[in-house]
């Protein structure tokens, strides 16, 4: 406003002026910075803007470490260490180019734990002038330590496979050349062939060992390759320019399509292996054909094995020499051995050092010697009686061990229960298969206790009880018991126990061997198979049933055939009642014929032979017909009290399904015809609903004689149906498919 006169009078200049445009600028302004702010707030990145010399004006959110006071003007190098300065400037001066980077990273100065960025800088104008730079800090710091991880994963994968003891070779199937191509090896790979690795990549197989292509490799690798399943090739000889020995080979493929062959060389080991068998049969020869007498006594001075020495000085049979004690042989007197017998002074020692007597015997003098087997615990539990070299009985000894052993492990390995049982009945030695069926870890847990702790009914123990007690009178054959015994976590299972019964050497009974089988899965599969041979058993009734029923619902049409078509043979009928009979037998002839069809389906069914085509059908059309049809098999039934009422969903009008015309029809037939068999009054309804997009439901309801709550779970048997008897109508039969 500005005053002034006008006519001499004072007034006053009013200028208005349309800024409409600068508030719409500043409210547009006002919007852009609130989406700015909300967007920085929200972003999930560190964002800084910084002035044109680095210096932090704005961040969206603080860095780990600094406080708000700490950014504000701070340097934006000073938050980094100096290694990575260069290529941080770069970035800078990328963006000062408008050039695109993938953003440089690097590590927050001074602070712990260590955290990753990676940096993208854009350049800031106001108008066309720079303004300063906005930094994107994304934090890399778990890519960084898991690109850390894999790296030292790689590093010690790559030191496993280089100092891993067998060799390792990878190969590449290439199936159009039928060949397996090198495409990795390790250092024990490469000194078992003795080659270099730049000479053996992208080799075949076949180019290190010529024998790998006839000798069976090359079909398990292939055989690998196809199937992923893994293959071990036990010990081969070979004999190549690069390898003469013997190879064990593990072949497998991993996910990468690979086929990893592990190869060890195995000629030291198998080398010793022949030596040892050569130093068995060595030692079984030398203890045969050896010059001088020696055997094998158990504690008790029992012999148990004579060599053919023995044999030939005495004229005795091995089995014979097996029931004599050693000083029955070797001594003038027969009933005792010497005071001086070196087994009496072995068993009194404590260095278990062999002891030697010289004696006259066998027609001659020996130098006999006698040297402890000693059993785990470092007892003698057996001894070698030889008048001949000591170094010859070491070999003996060791055999006879490994005899000990092999019975040892047949006892532990074999897959059934075996207890030794004291004539107190309890457990005295237990095997792994026993403590296993039972749930039992530990022998300790099972041996003490008696048969009776195991099992549950007091039935089997009196039966134990008995044979107990029979055995000191009697030495029954070896016997079988069947019972249920009791496993650690109270469970029960069903055994067959086998009974021996062991004697000493004067025939008193010391003990009991049983041999337990668990027969659990048996008696439940015998119980399942009585079950199905009884279902079957009934099965069969209920078909002769059906049968029956069916030869009565066969007969009454075609008793009806004959008899009318016997009327029609009387030239005095009306012609009335000539077409009165003569649709009778019509209508007989159809229903017969119907019986012959659907016995011909059930038929089908059985064998599975029944065949389903599908094609469009309409519904109104099917049903409409259906509904024509059984109006006028009322009217000629003469119910005139059955109502037939066809229900459809509202605007199902032409609604199509994909199904056998045909056998719908007839199982719509069927359902219809047996709904107006067995009501004589009140209604039938039929129809369809529409349960979902793919799901139809048929219903066929009846006011008739209906079939019993009791029976309603016999509709999808086999034959069944509510009375079996032939006395009445076939109500129903559904084969179950």
């Amino acid at each position: 406003s500005i005053p002034f006169k006008h006519e001499n009078q004072p007034a006053i200049l009013l200028i208005g002026q349309n800024i409409t445009p600068w508030k719409e600028s500043e409210e547009a302004l006002r919007e852009s910075q609130q989406k700015l702010s909300a967007l920085f707030e929200c972003a999930p990145d560190c964002v800084l803007m910084t002035d044109l010399n680095y210096k932090i004006k704005f961040f969206n959110r603080p860095l780990h470490g600094y406080s708000v006071g700490q950014l504000i003007n701070l340097n934006f190098f000073d938050l980094i260490p100096e290694e990575h300065h260069n290529q941080i400037t770069e970035c800078f001066a990328a963006a000062v180019k408008a050039i695109n980077t993938s953003g440089s990273e690097f590590i927050l100065k001074n602070i712990q734990p260590i955290i990753w960025f990676s940096c993208r800088v854009a350049l800031l104008n106001y108008g066309n002038n720079p303004a300063g730079y906005i930094i994107t800090l994304t934090d890399i710091t778990r890519q960084k330590e898991s690109e850390i991880r894999l790296v030292e994963s790689e590093r010690r994968y790559i030191s496993l496979f280089d100092n891993i003891i067998s060799g390792v070779i990878i190969l590449q199937a290439d199936l159009k050349n039928n060949e397996f191509i090198v495409k990795d090896i390790n250092k024990a790979a490469l000194r078992i062939f003795s080659m270099k690795k730049s000479k053996v990549k992208k080799l075949n197989i076949t180019n290190l060992v010529k024998e790998y292509s006839s000798n069976g490799i090359i079909s398990a690798l292939e055989k690998v390759n196809k199937t992923g399943d893994p293959e071990f090739i036990p010990a081969t000889y070979y004999h190549s320019e690069l390898f003469t020995g013997w190879l064990e080979h593990y072949l497998y493929k991993i996910s990468g399509g690979e086929v990893i062959a592990v190869i060890a060389d195995v000629t030291e080991k198998q080398n010793a292996t022949s030596e040892l068998k050569k130093a068995r049969k060595d030692w079984q020869d030398i203890f045969e054909a050896i010059g001088q007498p020696a055997l094998i006594l158990d504690r008790n001075q029992n012999i148990i094995i004579a060599n053919n020495s023995v044999i030939q000085a005495t004229g005795k049979t091995q089995e014979e020499l097996q029931k004599h004690k050693c000083y029955e042989i070797f001594h003038s007197n027969k009933n005792q051995s010497p005071a001086n017998c070196p087994l009496h002074l072995l068993l009194q020692s404590k260095s278990h050092e062999t002891k030697e007597m010289e004696i006259e015997a066998l027609n001659g003098t020996y130098m006999v010697s006698c040297t402890p087997i000693l059993d785990e615990s470092g007892n003698i539990s057996k001894i070698i009686h030889i008048a001949t070299d000591i170094t010859d009985i070491k070999d003996a000894k060791n055999a006879l061990s490994e005899t000990l052993t092999r019975y040892q492990n047949l006892v532990a390995t074999i897959p059934y229960g075996i207890d030794e049982i004291d004539i107190n009945a309890k457990i005295i030695f237990t095997n792994t298969a026993h403590l296993k069926m039972l749930g039992y870890t530990k022998p300790e847990e099972l041996l003490g206790k008696t048969i009776y702790d195991l099992q549950i009914n007091n039935e089997y123990r009196e039966i134990n009880k008995q044979y107990f007690e029979d055995i000191k009178h009697d030495r029954p054959a070896p016997v079988t018991f069947y019972s249920k015994n009791k496993k650690s976590d109270g469970s029960e299972i069903d055994v067959q126990i086998d009974w021996n019964y062991l004697e000493d050497s004067e025939g008193n009974v010391t003990g009991f061997i049983t041999v337990i089988s668990d027969i659990t899965d048996r008696l439940k599969a015998e119980t399942e198979l009585k079950a199905a041979k009884e279902k079957a058993e009934e099965s069969d009734r209920l078909k002769s049933a059906f049968l029956s029923n069916m030869s009565h619902e066969v007969r009454t049409p075609l008793n009806g055939i004959i008899g009318f078509s016997t009327l029609l043979n009387d030239e005095k009928i009306s012609s009335a009642k000539r077409r009165e009979y003569e649709e009778f037998i019509q209508r007989a002839a159809n229903q017969l014929l119907n019986i012959i069809n659907d016995l011909i389906d059930i038929s089908k069914i059985e064998s599975g032979q029944l065949s389903l085509y599908r094609k469009t059908v309409q519904m109104d059309q099917l049903l409409g017909e259906l509904f024509e049809y059984y109006q006028k098999e009322l009217r000629k039934n003469n119910k005139e009290n059955l109502e037939l009422i066809l229900q459809t969903p509202k605007g199902s009008r032409d609604y199509e399904i994909v199904s056998d015309e045909i056998r719908l029809r007839q199982v719509l037939l069927n359902l219809l015809s047996n709904a107006m068999k067995f009501t004589e009054k009140g209604k039938i309804e039929f129809g369809y609903e529409i349960l979902s997009e793919t799901m139809l439901q048929f219903f066929v309801k009846d006011t008739g004689i209906g079939i019993a709550d009791k029976y309603i779970n016999l509709v999808f048997e086999r034959f069944r149906q509510e009375d079996d008897s032939y006395r009445r109508d076939l109500a129903w039969q559904f084969p179950k498919e």
